[in-house]
């Protein structure tokens, strides 16, 4: 049978899209729902005194007004990563009268029609009594926490002796402060809950990227078996690490239709997105590089200021990725503080860490460069960790930064950039040309899934595991038709079901890694299932013969070596008595997590034209290679490397999310206000990757790309600005008035 593993191949859910037949969580198949419009502070920080439901509930239509003086009491759900569910805040929604930041959810109104339920929210009267907040890192009332780890990696960390190291009067010394500014999550899909209880059974449509982790917290919450919670979300509009978590919105749907003994539907706005679902934080970096004149590096220090919120435990760890690991340096220290200020909670967003991490990292390397008068690309290819992780001694699974940086470097044309700065003109265009590492963790965690063979051959795979619109559905019937041998038109994927046997969260750029296993395990149990039946048939021609003398065909089991001797698949199932033959698979990361370091990395190279005039920077050429595992479907693979580095641009040129420092209000909370790149900011991309499997990892080798992408790429950018026009640039994003 031809190879299906790397194959370009389309969507298989591609036509239920385009034509609509695909349902969204926003479109549950629930008769009678209401509808729930959540009412939000407009202060950053204090307490309510007084909120007038009375008269909202006299409005036509109006079913119930929701707030912490009537709401259901739940209980706190207990984090747990690997089996369980994370809720993202440590206090319960509408559990007090205490405002945390402005957009905090105070209220739920349920009413017949949505049209009803909007007009009774903004007629909600609610006093307050503010207090002045805390909005920026830089205000000294910022309460100030180190925390000592984040999910088990030690925030505050080093190797060596970083003072002797830049204590040295041989050294070369280079310092800078990076800034980058809040962003915003904003997937096609808002974040929406349709909750349906009865009796003391709970069914949520929920647009979630943890069907089980929703389940768990849902359970666990309102104090019902975990089996009396089914969460159900078949396609995402998109994620990239607002719909991990599990937030308030949630809750409060379950809760409203609790309240109201009705099923109620709850949609997040566009402008409470912003609020509602976390955002990445701020970060101010502080990176101090020590190397030899030769350009050995001997020294990194990764100072890491972020803002928070009190009420979460999110930190962003922008020097755990990067400065702990990318390069081979004796001494290393970091630190990562976060300044507690008075708005929404932050949360993972897409590459969390790696993308601010790598914009102050890989720009003070190109710092160091010119510093040393050296090749940007000759300092990286000389200080690589080539063997061994240097944070952990382990040594990698599968390493090729280098072939990446070369082979990049080659298609760009890197060998040909005039080195100097400013040195570089098409008419009254600068051109500048810049690179950068990029990097990210390979993940995965644990999940399970059954396999089920018909007798007409038909494969069916289901775990209740996700497709954000990375194209999942078609990755992971791919890898199903290679581990069993058959076409992929004879399998199909379910997924988007926690009753399903538990898939892992869609985070982490783990899910292929994770599903891969487990679909490897299933198929290897149905394989033996499939032979022992085949040799205990009566009259069966392979009677006798042991599993290592048989083999699958895609059309049955036969003797190795002689096709003559076969039972057909149809003839087991009909044998069996029942409808299909099935078998379960489960993965869980084991002994080899301790025997290497698995990490992704990449090569990042960009050229800009800036006209002095109009300085605004266009991106006008990316060349990029990966090395992350085999690539399981190529098509799929372009789109999520392209995109992550679209998403690269957005950060260096265009996102940043703005709150007014006097309310504590987000004032960027709409897609006219917060500008994301569009087409016209965007030029060709060439992608390339080395696909070669990591042997340890997992059987297929594969590796997560979705967050890779678009680390590296603002650092590239800016310093391809520095080179075109000799304006460093260390706060994102790079808009005109930096470079007048």
């Amino acid at each position: 049978m031809e190879a299906v593993i790397g194959k370009p191949m389309d969507r298989v859910d591609g036509r239920a899209k385009v034509t609509g037949a695909a349902r969204f969580s926003t479109e549950p198949p629930v008769q009678g729902a209401s509808h729930g419009v959540i009412v939000q502070s407009t202060i950053a920080r204090g307490k309510i005194t007084a909120i007038d439901s009375a008269s909202v509930e006299r409005l036509p239509g109006v079913l119930g007004v929701m707030t912490h003086l009537n709401a259901p009491k739940i209980k706190p759900p207990t984090p747990n990563f690997m089996t369980g569910g994370i809720f993202a805040e440590s206090r319960l929604p509408l559990s007090d009268d205490q405002i945390h930041h402005a957009g905090q959810h105070i209220a739920v109104v349920v009413a017949t029609t949505l049209e009803q339920a909007k007009h009774a929210a903004a007629m909600l009267k609610v006093t307050y009594a503010a207090e002045t907040p805390v909005v920026s890192m830089d205000d000294p009332a910022a309460k100030v926490v180190s925390p000592p780890d984040f999910f088990g990696e030690k925030l505050q960390d080093g190797r060596g002796d970083i003072e002797a190291a830049f204590a040295d009067d041989n050294s070369v010394i280079f310092s800078a402060t990076y800034t980058t500014p809040p962003g915003s999550h904003n997937p096609m899909e808002v974040s929406n809950t349709t909750a349906v209880w009865e009796e003391e059974k709970l069914t949520v449509y929920d647009s979630t990227q943890w069907l089980s982790g929703t389940a768990a917290v849902l359970a666990e919450a309102f104090g019902v078996p975990r089996t009396n919670v089914r969460v159900i979300c078949p396609y995402v509009g998109g994620g990239f690490g607002c719909k991990g978590f599990i937030w308030p919105h949630t809750l409060l749907a379950a809760m409203a239709a609790r309240l109201t003994g009705r099923p109620v539907k709850l949609v997040l706005s566009r402008a409470q997105q912003f609020t509602s679902c976390g955002h990445r934080p701020a970060t101010r970096q502080v990176v101090s590089l020590a190397a030899t004149k030769a350009g050995k590096l001997t020294g990194i220090r990764h100072l890491v200021d972020a803002t928070g919120q009190a009420v979460s435990q999110y930190v962003e760890p922008a020097a755990m990725g990067t400065s702990r690991l990318v390069y081979d340096v004796p001494n290393v220290r970091f630190t990562h503080n976060v300044r507690q200020v008075d708005i929404a909670s932050p949360t993972f967003m897409r590459a969390p860490g790696e993308a601010p991490g790598t914009f102050a990292l890989e720009c003070a390397m190109d710092e160091l460069a010119y510093a040393l008068e050296v090749d940007p690309l000759q300092l990286r290819l000389a200080n690589l960790p080539r063997e061994k992780a240097p944070h952990s001694g382990l040594p990698w699974s599968s390493y090729h930064l280098d072939e990446c940086l070369t082979q990049a470097a080659e298609k760009f044309g890197w060998a040909k950039r005039d080195p100097a700065v400013k040195s570089m003109r098409e008419g009254r265009l600068m051109i500048g040309q810049g690179l950068a590492v990029a990097t990210f963790p390979g993940s995965k965690f644990g999940g399970a899934c059954k396999v089920r063979l018909f007798g007409d051959g038909r494969l069916l795979v289901s775990t209740a595991a996700h497709d954000l619109g990375t194209g999942a559905y078609t990755a992971f019937t791919q890898i199903a038709a290679h581990e069993m041998g058959i076409a992929v038109e004879r399998v199909r994927v379910e997924m988007g079901d926690s009753n399903l046997p538990p898939g892992p969260i869609a985070g982490g750029s783990c899910s292929t890694a994770t599903v891969s296993q487990m679909i490897h395990a299933a198929v290897a149990s149905l394989k033996k299932k499939l032979s022992q039946a085949a040799t205990s048939m009566a009259d069966s021609p392979l009677k006798g013969l042991k599993l290592e003398e048989m083999e699958m065909d895609g059309e049955g089991v036969r003797a190795k070596g002689d096709a003559s001797r076969r039972v057909t698949i149809a003839e087991i199932v009909t044998n069996s008595g029942k409808s299909a033959i099935e078998a379960d698979g489960t993965a869980m990361p084991g002994a080899e997590m301790g025997a290497y370091a698995f990490h992704s990395f990449g090569a990042q190279f960009v050229e800009v034209a800036i006209d002095p005039l109009d300085p605004r920077v266009q991106v006008r050429r990316c060349v990029a290679m990966f090395d992350a595992g085999r690539i399981v479907n190529s098509k799929l693979a372009y789109s999520q490397l392209a995109g992550g580095i679209v998403w690269g641009i957005g950060m260096a040129l265009t996102e940043e999310t703005h709150w007014d420092h006097r309310t504590g209000r987000c004032t960027t909370d709409n897609l006219a206000d917060y500008a994301v790149a569009v087409n016209a900011d965007i030029p060709k991309i060439d992608v390339m990757w080395t696909d070669k499997p990591d042997p340890h990892f997992n059987p297929l080798g594969v590796r997560g790309i979705g967050e890779i992408g678009i680390t590296g790429v603002a650092a590239a950018i800016g310093n391809a600005v520095y080179h075109a026009t000799g304006v460093r640039v260390r706060d994102l994003p790079i808009v005109p008035g930096r470079l007048v």
